[in-house]
């Protein structure tokens, strides 16, 4: 568990699947990371989108958290929390939010690269590329990367057990699932009604009294998270975009898990 208490599930993420995660992926991890953290912060509103329009519709919005101005990103986080920097700036649609990061990303490659330059990842890589004819780039990991992804695979799946059974007194304790922070979204059978079960179940007092963690924001963001659905906004920001578009540079919008396109930028040495 402390391997994933060291890790965002961006990081995690990757680690896992360096070479064949879609950067939409890592994108909409990346938001649910920083929503965890409470840096950025999800609004949901219900209002008539025209005056004589008769039923409501839901927005979701995305805007600073309350640790805001006192987080220090990682170097990948930041063009996520740049459009924020502007005190006259309150809140922006979250698809929009998503449309306008991934015009940023110039190539799948250029990404890849700043998340594994993390403090978090730095050892867990060799420190080299290897370029296939300048098409994509192959991330390798280390040795010590190899076992690290071996560990966290198993407990995951250890704990995606715990929480689909959790009547079962025989597995671990599903306190562990809140613990491992947004990385419960890389168990691969979480879902909402799951989430409601975890919360009558779970041990508070336990949680509380051996660990800093503020239980009612976690499940607050957790069950906001499940109900938004992060992941419909990413594929509707992220829907249109090609390189004549500037959504990406590199011509490779559709390379799926090629692992990066065109040159890396100092991804090596």
């Amino acid at each position: 568990m402390k391997l994933l208490q060291k890790l965002n599930s961006t990081e995690t993420l990757f680690l896992l699947k360096p070479n064949s995660v879609h950067v939409k992926e890592l994108l909409r991890h990346t938001i649910i990371d920083l929503v965890f953290k409470n840096v950025l912060e999800i609004k949901i509103e219900e209002k008539l989108s025209h005056p004589k329009d008769k039923y409501l519709r839901t927005y979701t919005y995305i805007k600073r958290g309350e640790k805001f101005n006192t987080y220090t990103p990682l170097s990948y986080e930041k063009r996520f929390l740049k459009i924020f920097e502007d005190d006259f700036f309150e809140k922006i649609q979250l698809r929009s939010f998503v449309k306008t990061i991934y015009q940023q990303i110039f190539s799948y490659s250029e990404f890849k690269c700043e998340i594994k330059k993390s403090i978090s990842l730095k050892k867990l890589f060799l420190n080299f590329k290897v370029d296939f004819l300048g098409y994509f780039n192959y991330h390798i990991r280390s040795g010590e990367g190899f076992k690290v992804s071996e560990k966290i695979e198993s407990y995951l799946d250890v704990l995606n057990y715990t929480i689909k059974n959790q009547k079962d007194k025989k597995t671990e304790k599903l306190e562990d699932c809140i613990l491992i922070g947004a990385n419960i979204f890389l168990l691969a059978d979480f879902h909402h009604d799951l989430l409601n079960q975890l919360q009558q179940n779970i041990d508070i007092q336990y949680v509380t009294q051996n660990y800093e963690v503020e239980y009612d924001f976690v499940f607050d963001t957790i069950d906001l998270i499940t109900f938004d659905s992060i992941g419909d906004s990413v594929d509707s920001g992220c829907s249109g975009c090609s390189a004549g578009s500037g959504c990406m540079s590199s011509g490779c919008s559709g390379c799926g898990g090629c692992g990066g396109c065109g040159g890396c930028g100092g991804c090596g040495g």
